[in-house]
């Protein structure tokens, strides 16, 4: 397969293998009708009118999306990158595991049997570590049913707060216990 054709329909088996794009100046080459290439992870790279209608079929199609990759200035290292993943990677739960200790749920101190979102998945909030919270089943069971709101909020001692309204209007509360220095 050329780089060219990475996302391009096949008419026997819908997609074909995607290939993941490591380098793309958004705004000049996917978003703008500048010229410019994308260099794709086998090798290669792409023209940007060729990046820009793949990408605009691939999204389309609901097969691929795209994701920024944040470079430092000057040296162009990857310091950070945009998570569509629905579920928490194994280092990402237990780093929020670790910080939580116990389930955040207001008065409740059972041991942790979920990571999930504080701000829905599904409502747009983001699989990282300031959206995930430690929860046992049933309070994160419990947070899904109607009238149930939860946000992080900032908090003066730097520590991950999460405020949560409940459906009888009652607001609560959860700051991430203290570590030993």
């Amino acid at each position: 397969m050329t780089p060219h054709r990475p996302l391009e329909p096949q008419r026997s088996s819908g997609w074909s293998k995607s290939k993941t794009c490591r380098s793309v100046d958004l705004a000049t080459v996917l978003l703008g009708g500048e010229p410019g290439t994308a260099h794709v992870r086998d090798g290669g790279e792409l023209p940007a009118e060729i990046a820009r209608r793949i990408v605009g079929k691939a999204t389309a199609a609901g097969v691929a999306w795209v994701r920024r990759l944040y470079v430092a200035p000057g040296t162009g290292a990857v310091v950070g990158l945009d998570s569509h993943a629905r579920r928490f990677p194994q280092g990402l739960a237990d780093l929020i595991a670790a910080r939580d200790q116990y389930c955040r749920t207001p008065y409740c101190d059972a041991p942790i049997a979920h990571i999930d979102h504080v701000e829905r998945h599904v409502s747009g909030g983001p699989t990282d570590v300031d959206n995930g919270e430690g929860l046992c089943a049933a309070c994160n069971y419990a947070k899904e049913g109607l009238g149930w709101r939860a946000r992080e909020v900032a908090d003066p001692s730097g520590r991950h707060t999460v405020e949560t309204r409940t459906p009888s209007g009652h607001l609560h509360r959860s700051t991430a216990p203290e570590h030993a220095a």
